[in-house]
């Protein structure tokens, strides 16, 4: 056994077996030469996982909200308010840009991150509180929503009419028509709904786009689990909103900047009420057409049709046709 351990092996030695026997050092190792066909891994290495910031659910952000917000200064650019909530809260706030293309005239581009925001007072501001405070620091009317798990920064709702008021003898509104339709009509929207009921449907418009949404469930039977299937492809919301209303039976309503889904006779006379103040209060021709004039069921036109309508008196009478000249 010693002679085997000591001359086989030649690893171990019992002791007593005399001095210790030197062990020969082990020739140093070479160096791989590289393959010369071999090449160096240019693949970029993706991030850490931390890094990434990962979006929350709507419940989650409105609760980081009300969350008072620590370290900022009382100067800093937007840019590095949005990495300062990212890192300490991991929240996702971004500009939207294309809110502003499709609303706003005004020319915002990246450069708007580098706006610096004055924060003379930040002892116990919240979330909401230091946002608001940024937003109205921007250029234009600008506001921030909750959209898909993230805080969008992008254009303000800009009512196009006095609330309650009648806009008489067709006085121009607040804001202009073209922007009064495209926020009614809202963001295109893309969605896919198989088999779904009609408050997830809902729920899920409301997740993709931030909008206001309401449902009035007086109006719908089964409490809104009527079964859907739909693709939307780049579609208004407002026309995304009228199709799933008229399966459940409801019908949509915009009032600034919220869209109300109610029963179609409740919808009728909202809709009017809005009419009124958007365009005027509408003027009901009395029954019948008085010979010589022609209506489009709001204003009269004498024949042959011309593009001035005729105001009634203030009883509704309309004054008689003239009578044209006989040639002698």
């Amino acid at each position: 056994g010693g002679l085997l351990t000591t001359a086989g092996f030649g690893l171990t030695q019992i002791p007593g077996d005399g001095p210790p026997v030197a062990a020969k050092a082990a020739p140093p190792a070479k160096a791989d030469k590289p393959t010369p066909t071999t090449k160096p891994d240019a693949t970029p290495k993706p991030p850490e996982a931390a890094a990434i910031p990962v979006a929350m659910s709507e419940s989650q952000v409105r609760d980081r909200l009300t969350i008072p917000v620590r370290g900022v200064p009382e100067t800093m650019s937007l840019r590095e308010l949005v990495d300062l909530l990212r890192k300490d809260l991991g929240m996702i706030v971004r500009v939207d840009f294309a809110a502003y293309k499709r609303l706003d005239p005004l020319p915002v581009d990246h450069r708007i991150y580098e706006i610096k925001l004055e924060f003379p007072v930040t002892a116990g501001m919240t979330v909401a509180d230091t946002l608001s405070e940024a937003v109205a620091q921007l250029p234009g009317t600008t506001s921030y929503r909750v959209r898909d798990g993230q805080i969008l920064i992008g254009p303000g709702y800009q009512p196009a009419a006095m609330p309650n008021r009648v806009n008489e003898g067709g006085e121009a509104g607040l804001i202009e028509m073209s922007r009064i339709a495209k926020q009614i009509l809202g963001e295109p929207v893309s969605l896919s709904v198989e088999d779904k009921p009609f408050t997830q449907a809902i729920k899920e418009l409301r997740r993709l786009t931030g909008a206001n949404i309401v449902v009035d469930y007086r109006g719908i039977e089964g409490e809104g689990k009527t079964l859907l299937t739909a693709t939307f492809d780049d579609v208004p919301l407002y026309s995304a909103l009228e199709v799933l209303g008229n399966i459940a039976g409801l019908k949509p309503v915009f009032l600034n900047n919220v869209y109300y889904l109610t029963s179609p006779g409740n919808a009728v006379e909202l809709q009017s009420k809005v009419n009124e103040e958007l365009f005027g209060r509408e003027r009901k021709p009395p029954v019948g057409v008085p010979a010589g004039y022609v209506t489009d069921g709001v204003n009269f036109y004498l024949k042959p049709a011309d593009l001035k309508p005729v105001t009634p008196a203030a009883d509704g009478s309309l004054p008689p046709v003239p009578v044209p000249a006989v040639k002698k």
